[in-house]
């Protein structure tokens, strides 16, 4: 039995998952509500997380104005 994994479906979907979420109103009304209360945000990813977290960071500081960071976990465990 040679079945793929279902890892590559999930890749396949996530540029069309995250481009219909930063197109979302809801959510960039939630990302203006945050940036009044934080003055950054850290997203501590790996694999593909890790690229969506690179493409929301941008999205986040467009739309909160806040300072938006992505690390690895052992990146943000050891240098932050």
């Amino acid at each position: 039995m040679n079945k793929k994994s279902i890892m590559w479906q999930y890749i396949l979907e996530e540029p069309k998952v995250l481009t219909r979420v930063m197109e979302s109103e809801k959510i960039r009304q939630y990302a203006v509500k945050i940036g009044k209360k934080l003055d950054s945000i850290y997203f501590v990813a790996h694999g593909s997380s890790y690229n969506a977290a690179v493409a929301v960071s941008d999205f986040m500081m467009k739309y909160s104005g806040i300072r938006a960071y992505v690390y690895t976990p052992a990146n943000f465990m050891y240098n932050t």
